[in-house]
C-alpha cells in the first residue's frame, strides 16, 4: 500500500551499484596477468645431476637400485619363524646395607654384564637379568643363602589355563588327561570346578597346559568322551594379588622369601595355625589398626 510504511521491513545496507559493479570486474580480471615474477636461487640443483663431457648434447643418468641378494624375511623363506625369549622377572632384595659387597658375591659366579641393579627406597635393591640363565642363578643363590626377596614366575613356565564346560564333573580326571594327550597337548593339571559356598563339584574343569606353540589350536576342540564341549579361555581376575606369606600386595607366597606375618596379630610367626588362635585382639598388618573384618575369621 501506498499510504502505509511496513516496520518489519529492512533497509538494504549494501553498496551502491557503481561499487558492486566495480567489485565484479576486479573479480572477472585474469589472475596470471597481474602475477609478480618470483626468483628461485635453488633452481640449479633441479637439472640434471650427470652430464656427458665428451658429446655436446647432455644426457641424464639414472641411477639403479642396488639388487637385494638376500632374502627380506628369513621366517617366511626358510618356512621356521625366529623364537623370541621372554624377558625374566626382575628380582627384589630387602635390607641392603652394603651394595659393593653384594656386587662382589654376586660377580664370583655371574658376569656383571649380565645383570643390571636398581635402588629403591628403604634399602630395596631391584635386580633385572639379562637372560633367563641368569635368573635362575641368582634366585637359586638367593634361596640357599635364605636372603629376604621376592620374585615372580617367569613367563616360560607359566602354564596354559583354559576352561572346559559342559562336562560332566563325574568323569575320569585320568582319562580325560589321556584323551587331551592324544590330541597333541601336554596336560599339566585338571581342577573340578567347586561350588564357592556347598563345595559341591560343578561341571566346568580347569585345565593346565604346557606352554607350546600350539596351544591356541585346543579352542577347535568340540568334543571329549562323547560329550559335546566348549573350551574358553578363563576370566581375567580384576582384584590385586595378595602373598599369604608376608601379607603384601603384588605377588604370591610361592615366590616370597620375606619373614611369616600373622593375618591377625601382626607378629612375626613361622607357623600358620597359630594364627588362628590368638587370644588378644586382632590388628591388621597393613595400618596397625583394629580390624572388624579380622574379628570374624
Amino acid at each position: 500500500m501506498k499510504w502505509t510504511t511496513h516496520a518489519w521491513r529492512k533497509k538494504s545496507r549494501g553498496k551502491p551499484s557503481k561499487v558492486r559493479n566495480e567489485k565484479k570486474h576486479r573479480l572477472s580480471v585474469d589472475p596470471t596477468s597481474q602475477a609478480i615474477p618470483l626468483v628461485n636461487r635453488y633452481h640449479v640443483l633441479t637439472g640434471p645431476r650427470n652430464t656427458a663431457t665428451n658429446t655436446g648434447t647432455a644426457e641424464t643418468t639414472t641411477a639403479k637400485p642396488p639388487p637385494i641378494t638376500g632374502p627380506r624375511n628369513t621366517a617366511t623363506n626358510t618356512g621356521t619363524a625366529e623364537t623370541t625369549t621372554a624377558k625374566p622377572p626382575p628380582i627384589f632384595i630387602y635390607g641392603v646395607t652394603n651394595l659393593p659387597e653384594m656386587r662382589k658375591r654376586i660377580n664370583e659366579f655371574i658376569n656383571e654384564e649380565h645383570y643390571t641393579i636398581k635402588s629403591l627406597v628403604n634399602n630395596t635393591i631391584k635386580l633385572l637379568c639379562q637372560n633367563p640363565d641368569t635368573f635362575r642363578k641368582l634366585a637359586k643363590y638367593t634361596k640357599e643363602k635364605n636372603i629376604i626377596h621376592h620374585t615372580y614366575q617367569p613367563k616360560e613356565e607359566r602354564s596354559y589355563r583354559i576352561v572346559i564346560r559342559y562336562l560332566h564333573h563325574s568323569v575320569d580326571i585320568q582319562e580325560l588327561k589321556e584323551e587331551i594327550s592324544r590330541l597333541g597337548h601336554t596336560v599339566r593339571n585338571v581342577i573340578n570346578a567347586r561350588h564357592r559356598i556347598t563345595k559341591d563339584p560343578l561341571n566346568p574343569f580347569f585345565v593346565d597346559l604346557e606352554p607350546s606353540g600350539n596351544n591356541k589350536d585346543i579352542y577347535k576342540i568340540t568334543m571329549l568322551q562323547n560329550s559335546v564341549i566348549q573350551i574358553e579361555p578363563p576370566r581375567q581376575e580384576k582384584h590385586i594379588v595378595q602373598c599369604t606369606r608376608c601379607q603384601l600386595y603384588g605377588h604370591t607366597k610361592s615366590y616370597c622369601n620375606k619373614p611369616y606375618v600373622c593375618v591377625k596379630c601382626s607378629g612375626s610367626t613361622g607357623q600358620p595355625a597359630a594364627r588362628r588362635t590368638t587370644p588378644h585382639r586382632p590388628l591388621c598388618f597393613m595400618w596397625w589398626g583394629s580390624s572388624r573384618k579380622l574379628q570374624r575369621m
